[in-house]
């Protein structure tokens, strides 16, 4: 005979398995956050690269007249980027973004043009056991650092065209 009833053994065995998948999302949660620590500054790294070669680029679009600049800086501890997409035919229009990274945080402050953004949340994708990586969340799309810097100087580019 039984010590407990089967409807009490089930739901002991229900919150033992609830209390396991908790601490499994949490050892994911640190492992992810430790990741990255380590690999954040490199994935700023790469972001810089792609911002530079997106932006040194604008030069080819014929008949465009749009210059971009990336001019790194580091206060303290903390990396920043000034971002600026200029058209400097009849009347310089030119927008600009400012994007600051502390190594091992999780995420990238942005402002553009005077105005806080949201921040750009550095996420894991992937698993320790077969290869993770690096990637941003921005406006609700995981995109790697070249990916960002790409759609970063787009939608700088579409700012100057709409003006």
């Amino acid at each position: 005979m039984a010590t407990l009833p089967n409807w009490i053994q089930q739901d002991n065995a229900r919150k033992a398995e609830a209390a396991g998948k908790a601490d499994e999302a949490l050892q994911r949660r640190l492992q992810a956050g430790e990741f990255v620590r380590q690999h954040g500054m490199g994935y700023w790294d790469q972001l810089t690269r792609a911002l530079q070669f997106n932006a040194g680029g604008l030069k080819g679009l014929k008949g465009e007249e749009l210059f971009g600049t990336i001019v790194p800086s580091i206060t303290g501890s903390e990396h920043q980027l000034h971002v600026r997409v200029d058209r400097r035919s009849t009347w310089p229009d030119s927008v600009w973004l400012n994007l600051w990274y502390t190594p091992g945080n999780g995420s990238i402050r942005c402002w553009y043009m005077d105005q806080k953004r949201p921040d750009i949340e550095l996420v894991v994708s992937g698993r320790p056991d077969i290869g993770q990586d690096m990637l941003a969340m921005y406006a609700d799309s995981p995109l790697s650092a070249d990916q960002l810097g790409e759609r970063i100087i787009r939608r700088m580019v579409d700012q100057v065209r709409a003006k």
